[in-house]
């Protein structure tokens, strides 16, 4: 049986991805020092183990067990790169370098995540994967470095990989209570509690919105094709909506409404995201399924029942 070992895996993303590992019929080890991930999201059939990423001896025994890696450990908030910009920068790049090394030395493949916060501003969409590339934020500039570092790993030492450039990802177990959180797991959480709505900038901003299992079934995919050429894929939806098409589908799928401040947009936010899919359609055989108004319906429906 082969055993995954998946760094971040109590946090959104992981745990998801965790539980459907385990669905599969492989073994997973789960590493994650629980600073934004939840004990409770973990799979009962999956280790545990309570730690760093950036703890040497640790990945070393662990590199031992594993014959894959999911790489999802990370501090995935633009603002909080800004406002604690050392810290996270060891967090998202100078750890990830470690755990590439050791990954190369003990010739495990990996699959990382990678973010559409590498591309900043660009005025042409959908987005592909070569298109020139000005990070307007430290986490932006933190996951394109782990791109490069992860292809000269690739030249030099030989490591198998392939990166992710996650898009806007959404579904349950999304943080809410984070300031850091997704707008969707935010809008959502303050509809549900009667709270006014906070808009940074004018609302016309657009996202291109992912659901989790969308995502799950990318990095499934994606564990067959780590190879030295170090691919990056967008995985995204091609489907661009804003914050205001965003609102007034939450209002329509909850029947409910909540007011609206507007403030002034933040610093390295980015207007337009929207990705381009061919690549990954192509070369992965992956597209999303999961339409945003099926996506919040769930997320709705879920979170209404937890709060009753």
């Amino acid at each position: 049986m082969s055993t995954y070992l998946v760094t971040g895996g109590a946090g959104f993303i992981g745990s998801h991805l965790t539980d459907r590992l385990i669905n599969l019929g492989y073994k997973v080890i789960v590493l994650d020092d629980l600073s934004l991930g939840k004990e409770e999201n973990i799979n009962s059939k999956a280790e545990f183990i309570k730690g760093s990423i950036s703890d040497t001896a640790l990945l070393e025994q662990l590199f031992t067990k594993a014959n894959f890696c999911y790489h999802l450990a990370a501090t995935t908030s633009v603002q909080k790169s800004i406002n604690d910009w050392v810290a996270c920068h060891q967090n998202n790049l100078t750890a990830t370098v470690n755990m590439f090394n050791i990954a190369a030395e003990s010739k495990v493949p990996v699959v990382y995540a990678s973010s559409a916060a590498v591309y900043g501003t660009i005025d042409k969409v959908p987005i592909n994967e070569d298109i020139n590339i000005i990070p307007l934020s430290p986490y932006g500039m933190d996951k394109y470095c782990c791109e490069l570092q992860a292809k000269l790993f690739a030249d030099i030492k030989g490591l198998d990989s392939i990166g992710l450039r996650f898009f806007n990802v959404y579904g349950l177990r999304q943080d809410a209570s984070s300031p850091y959180s997704g707008v969707i797991s935010l809008f959502t959480d303050k509809i549900n509690n009667d709270v006014a709505i906070n808009v940074y900038g004018d609302g016309n901003q657009e996202r291109d919105f992912i659901h989790v299992n969308d995502v799950v079934q990318a990095l499934i995919k994606a564990k067959d094709h780590a190879s030295t050429k170090a691919e990056i894929y967008n995985v995204c939806t091609e489907i661009g909506v804003s914050i205001n098409q965003l609102i007034k589908i939450l209002f329509e799928l909850s029947n409910k409404k909540v007011p609206i401040n507007y403030s002034p947009a933040k610093a390295g936010d980015i207007y337009k995201s929207i990705g381009s899919a061919s690549k990954i359609k192509q070369e992965l055989n992956f597209s999303s399924n999961v339409t945003i108004k099926q996506g919040l319906t769930e997320l709705l429906k879920t979170t209404n029942a937890n709060d009753e």
